[in-house]
C-alpha cells in the first residue's frame, strides 16, 4: 500500500467512490481479484483502504455528492 496519501482532504464517501470504481473496472479483467488488490494497494494508503471500507460497510449510498 502507498505510504503517502495521493487523496489528502478526501472524505471517507470520496474514497468509497473511487475503491467500488476499482472494484468495477477489476470485473473486466481474467483475475478480478488480483487486479483489484493490485489496484487498491497502488491507489490507497492503509488508513485510506480502513474509512473507505468502513464507509461501504457502513450501507451509506457511494452514489452521488
Amino acid at each position: 500500500m502507498r505510504s503517502t496519501s495521493n487523496k489528502p482532504g478526501w472524505t471517507d464517501k470520496q474514497l468509497a467512490q473511487r475503491a467500488t470504481a476499482i472494484g468495477v473496472v477489476a470485473v473486466g479483467e481474467p483475475i478480478p481479484e488480483s487486479t483489484a488488490d493490485r489496484l487498491l494497494h497502488k491507489e490507497f494508503t492503509p488508513d485510506e483502504m480502513r474509512r473507505a471500507l468502513a464507509y461501504i460497510e457502513s450501507g451509506q449510498s457511494v452514489h452521488g455528492r
